[in-house]
């Protein structure tokens, strides 16, 4: 017997298995009910697959405390600083955009802005202090794009169609940008930043979990009904905070990802395998059931690399070339075109969910500002959607289009200079690093994640949307990468060269 089972052996006993597997089993009838299927027969089914859930559930809980522990422990003011900037992001209630212009700020705004500003106290401090010099480091290697980017966005308040939201969303995004630069200054070992890693993923499975808490707290709100629902009527949502099916979709294929790429990569480690085969069915099931088409496109080609770079091949070659022509050629071919239509037309599929209808006339007015735009983060809410009659709908759910309306031809540049910069360090690193490495392990992830982002950047504005955690992060192990080459120089270089590349990044003063 494992470890693990002697130990859920003695703390969790079987009577509170039995409970909650009820517990479940009894949720999972209630939601099978809303598909218009028998209770009855469903509720001995749910029972069957809920206990064995229970039980990989309370590994992954035990395991997750023990971990989480262990990050608290280990915390240090720029971990403060992530936290205040990831709850900056909690969306508390929806405004339409006249809304926004009769009252650009309420409550939840205010509690917005007074989180942000104390992030750049912070750093300001740090840095006007001499305890963390991050200015330079804003605006080097593959962290200097998109601080470009957010500067110049910045500059577009000055011809802006809303200056004030321009301002203030653009400082809102230098100052994410900003704090990782600070914590690339502080954070000079593999294991520190596999504690970044690790502290950004649980803030992400803690977004995960208020979406399933909201779900058997409030049924009636976390299942969105509406146009494109197809087979399922409904799409699954977050309460409290609020988030939209796109952002449960990208959270539960992200935290997929992370879960079979731990799996994955740390098969011969004393990893929580249960653990992690719980977080990647509960991830994926909540993939499943916001019915996010793009996120489970970015997971599949997410997976795909990992399997690669895995040096797992066969697995995919099996699914190419034996497993998709059963399912195309069988009847099921027919119920996952079904479940991936959601109900739409070709018409509809081919408008891509009626984003054409956005972004043709955002096309037309780029083309009439085409240097500077009309303004970061504003020009695409007020200049296009607002006039088409979408003022509840906030971006133009493309991160590229959304930059070129609003910061003219030369927006996207540098964002996109950084994320290519980032790939090309990620691919070419990969196979530098032993196959049970931990630095193998966290680029792996990185590119799952990357290839995630990247696929959902076209068709939602996901990388410079604050708070960017995840890009974040990834850029930011990149460029760890990058400046770790550079200081590790080779014998042949001479002493003092070495020693003024070192000392940058080693003086103590800069911690």
């Amino acid at each position: 017997m494992s470890t693990d089972s002697l130990q859920l052996k003695k703390l969790w006993p079987l009577p509170i298995f039995l409970g909650v597997g009820f517990f479940a089993a009894w949720l999972a009838s209630l939601l099978a009910s809303r598909l218009g299927t028998g209770k009855g027969f469903l509720a001995v089914g749910t029972l069957i697959v809920a206990l064995p859930m229970c039980l990989l559930g309370a590994v992954a809980l035990r395991r997750g405390i023990r971990s989480l522990h262990g990050l608290l422990q280990n915390m240090a003011w720029w971990h403060w600083l992530w936290i205040l900037a990831w709850t900056s992001g909690f969306v508390l209630r929806e405004r339409d955009a006249h809304a926004i212009k009769d009252s650009p700020t309420d409550a939840a705004a205010t509690y917005r802005i007074i989180l942000v500003v104390c992030v750049g106290l912070v750093l300001l401090l740090r840095l006007g202090l001499r305890r963390t010099l991050w200015l330079r480091s804003l605006f080097r290697g593959l962290v200097a794009g998109v601080a470009v980017y957010a500067v110049f966005s910045v500059l577009t308040t000055l011809w802006s169609v809303y200056p004030a939201l321009t301002l203030y969303k653009s400082l809102e995004y230098l100052i994410d940008v900003a704090l990782l630069a600070a914590i690339l200054v502080v954070v000079r070992s593999t294991e520190d930043y596999k504690q970044f890693f690790d502290w950004t993923w649980t803030l992400y499975a803690i977004l995960l979990a208020t979406v399933w808490i909201g779900l058997i707290v409030a049924p009636q709100l976390a299942w969105e009904h509406g146009f494109y629902t197809g087979a399922l009527g409904h799409r699954l949502v977050g309460v409290l905070p609020e988030q939209d099916y796109n952002r449960v979709g990208d959270i539960g294929a992200m935290l997929s990802l992370i879960a079979l790429s731990r799996l994955l990569s740390m098969a011969k480690r004393n990893v929580n395998r249960l653990g992690y085969i719980f977080v990647f069915l509960v991830s994926f099931a909540a993939v499943i059931l916001s019915q996010t088409r793009s996120a489970l496109a970015g997971f599949a080609f997410g997976a795909l690399l990992l399997l690669l770079f895995s040096k797992r091949a066969g697995v995919p070659a099996f699914l190419v070339f034996a497993v998709i022509p059963i399912v195309v050629l069988s009847g099921a071919g027919a119920v996952v075109w079904t479940f991936l239509a959601r109900g739409q037309q070709h018409a509809q599929l081919a408008s891509l969910s009626g984003r054409m209808v956005w972004w043709v006339p955002a096309w037309h007015v780029f083309l009439l500002h085409p240097l500077g735009g009309l303004g970061a983060y504003a020009a695409g809410r007020f200049a296009v959607l607002a006039k088409l009659g979408y003022t509840n709908t906030s971006t133009l759910h493309s991160d590229y289009l959304e930059m070129l309306v609003g910061n003219g031809i030369l927006g996207p540049v540098p964002v996109v200079v950084s994320l290519v910069g980032c790939w090309y360090v990620l691919i070419r690193s990969v196979r530098r690093f032993a196959v049970e490495s931990m630095e193998r392990q966290l680029t792996l992830e990185a590119i799952a994640i990357l290839a995630l982002l990247s696929v959902r950047s076209v068709l939602m504005t996901i990388l410079v949307a604050h708070p960017p955690l995840h890009f974040l992060v990834v850029l930011g192990w990149a460029e760890f990468l990058r400046r770790r080459a550079r200081v590790l120089v080779p014998a042949s270089v001479p002493q003092p060269a070495f020693r003024a590349v070192a000392s940058s990044w080693l003086d103590p003063a800069s911690t």
